[in-house]
């Protein structure tokens, strides 16, 4: 409706200050949730996270090098991180992080 060409000028403002309300509100929210999640986050899990980075970059600088990086392990170690639909392997999971990432921007 951003490109609806209104026939009153007083209807499209107010529109137009609605959109921008309803951005300002979830913005708003989305940092809210994100500082209670920050909050709750315990040095234990950013243990668990940095364990997990540092063995993914190992499997990756593996990869590079032609080597075939032990995925499965990986899994059983980290697998919980990752929902109740973990990747398959570690292409899919590169894909995911990608995705998420675009997601993102």
């Amino acid at each position: 409706m951003q490109d609806y060409e209104f026939l009153n000028t007083d209807a499209q403002k107010k529109f137009l200050k609605l959109i921008n309300d309803l951005r300002k509100a979830m913005t708003q929210s989305l940092f809210k949730n994100i500082r209670q999640l920050v909050d709750q986050i315990s040095e234990g899990d950013i243990k668990r996270v940095q364990e997990m980075v540092k063995d993914l970059n190992e499997m990756l600088v593996k990869k590079i090098a032609g080597e075939d990086p032990d995925f499965n392990s990986f899994l059983e170690k980290h697998g919980d991180m990752f929902g109740d639909s973990p990747p398959h392997s570690l292409d899919e999971f590169l894909n995911q992080i990608q995705q998420q990432m675009s997601v993102t921007q």
